[in-house]
């Protein structure tokens, strides 16, 4: 899945909106076009939540596959006595 220029500027002007990130120019820098996109403290709090998300979804998965793996060695045992 690729990105085109126009799209890639498209999102990140829309996260910087948003307020998550913030993009510098590097003064030295001899490529005038050349930025630093740095996390905002709201970007950290959402970065954050969004990973505590994740980490509940992983969670509930590893419950669910734990719960049916149970239920297939039942099966099986059950099947093979």
């Amino acid at each position: 899945m690729g990105f085109s220029v126009g799209k890639t500027n498209y999102i990140l002007n829309a996260v910087i909106a948003k307020g998550l990130i913030k993009a510098e120019r590097f003064a030295s820098s001899d490529n005038k076009l050349a930025y630093r996109y740095v996390l905002t403290p709201a970007g950290i709090q959402e970065r954050i939540r969004l990973t505590e998300k994740f980490i509940e979804l992983k969670k509930r998965e590893y419950e669910q596959l734990t719960v049916e793996l149970k239920q297939l060695r039942q099966h099986h045992n059950t099947r093979h006595e």
